[in-house]
């Protein structure tokens, strides 16, 4: 089951996102924010092994982000334009 705010950057992924706060020791306001863990190159190839690949995913993931009311129009095209122009390594 899916559920929540469904956006390019959650669907189509290029690190493990998690809500769960930073264990600090220190600050409780870090503990707040959730954690972003990069995958490998080797995680990013297995998901998308070539970079069109990557790009024609995030696009159908934007379209449907803006469908469902999540992103607005005008955001898309600029989401585009970065997935494009940017490489996964």
């Amino acid at each position: 089951m899916k559920g929540g705010i469904r956006t390019p950057a959650v669907d189509v992924p290029v690190a493990k996102l998690s809500g769960l706060g930073q264990d600090t020791g220190s600050s409780p306001f870090c503990a707040l924010f959730g954690t972003t863990v990069p995958f490998t190159p080797a995680q990013l190839h297995t998901l998308y092994p070539f970079h069109d690949a990557f790009v024609v995913a995030w696009i159908k993931a934007t379209a449907s982000a803006v469908k469902a009311g999540f992103i607005l129009p005008a955001d898309a095209k600029p989401l585009v334009a970065a997935a494009s122009s940017t490489v996964p390594e």
